[in-house]
C-alpha cells in the first residue's frame, strides 16, 4: 500500500515538474533573483513562489484555451449540442423509467413477503398445535416465540414500506 502510494506521489510530482518547465515563462536565474529582491524587501519567498505558481497555471490555461477553443471546436460543439441534450434527455427518461420499474417491484415484494411471512406464521402455529399433547405448556411458550417473531417482522416490512413512502 505504500508503495503505491509513494508512485503516485512520485508520478504526481513528475508531471508537475514537466507542466512546470513547459509552462513557466520564467528561467530559473529571473526567479533566484525574484527571491533576493523579496528577502531584502523583507516579503519572503511564499508570495514569489505564489505568483509563479499561479503565472505557470495562467500560461497552461491560455494554452489550453488557445489549442481547444477553436472556431471549428466551438462549431464541433455548437453542432452536437443539440445531440448531446437529446441523448442526456433519452437517458434521464430511461432512468426514470427504470427507478419507478424498481419501486413499483420493490412494493409488490414488500407484500409478498408480508404475504408468505403471515402464511408461513400460520403454518407453523397449526404445526405446533399438533405437539400439544405431548407438551402444552411447551407448545405455548414457542408458539408465542414464534408470535413475537412474527410481529418483528411485520414491523420490520411496515418501517420499510413508511421509508419507501417518504421517499
Amino acid at each position: 500500500m505504500f508503495n503505491k502510494k509513494f508512485f503516485i506521489l512520485a508520478t504526481w510530482y513528475v508531471m508537475w515538474g514537466l507542466v512546470s518547465s513547459f509552462y513557466n515563462k520564467k528561467k530559473p536565474e529571473q526567479l533566484k533573483t525574484e527571491l533576493k529582491k523579496a528577502r531584502k524587501n523583507g516579503d519572503g519567498d511564499f508570495q514569489v513562489l505564489l505568483n509563479s505558481f499561479l503565472d505557470t497555471h495562467k500560461n497552461l490555461i491560455q494554452d489550453i484555451e488557445k489549442e481547444l477553443l477553436t472556431e471549428k471546436n466551438k462549431e464541433l460543439f455548437h453542432s452536437k449540442k443539440e445531440e448531446l441534450l437529446n441523448i442526456a434527455t433519452v437517458y434521464q427518461t430511461e432512468w426514470n423509467k427504470l427507478i419507478a420499474e424498481l419501486k413499483s417491484q420493490w412494493k409488490d415484494f414488500i407484500v409478498e413477503a408480508s404475504d408468505t411471512l403471515e402464511k408461513l406464521y400460520n403454518e407453523k402455529k397449526d404445526e405446533l398445535d399438533t405437539f400439544k399433547d405431548i407438551s402444552p405448556k411447551k407448545v405455548e411458550n414457542l408458539k408465542d416465540n414464534l408470535l413475537a417473531s412474527f410481529e418483528e417482522l411485520k414491523e420490520v416490512i411496515k418501517n420499510e414500506i413508511k421509508s419507501e413512502k417518504k421517499k
